[in-house]
């Protein structure tokens, strides 16, 4: 299945109907990152699943408790949070194993949970200590 991230942009149901039309079938929403000013979670959300869309979430780790930065991103869900169909831990900047570890056993209590990452983050810290996957 394509998916797609479009996470930092206000995408309206419109512009989610023409990507399904093209054959993407899930759309994954930055559900927290830390930022004060979270990305457009709810409405993307609504507006891809309303296009017909799957709906997931990823939510980054970033040294804070894993327990955190998932209420966090049900939070940013709002409404939307019952139709999320998985959670992914996104596992690019610093953090632990420990801190990783308890975000995915917390996370899997409530949808299905997978570490998801990008590979420029493997490359920029691999010499680093935290580098432990």
């Amino acid at each position: 299945m394509r998916g797609l991230d479009a996470s930092f942009s206000s995408a309206s149901r419109e512009w989610f109907a023409a990507r399904k039309a093209e054959g993407y079938g899930i759309f994954v929403q930055d559900g927290w990152t830390g930022a004060e000013s979270p990305a457009p979670t709810h409405d993307n959300l609504r507006n891809a699943r309303e296009a017909g869309l799957i709906t997931a979430i990823y939510t980054c780790t970033n040294l804070r408790p894993g327990s955190e930065t998932v209420d966090r991103a049900e939070e940013a869900c709002g409404d939307e949070w019952p139709h999320v169909s998985a959670i992914f831990i996104d596992v690019e900047l610093k953090t632990t194993e420990f801190i990783v570890h308890e975000a995915c056993v917390y996370a899997e209590t409530q949808k299905p949970t997978a570490i998801y990452s990008a590979k420029w983050a493997w490359d920029r810290f691999a010499d680093d200590d935290w580098a432990w996957a």
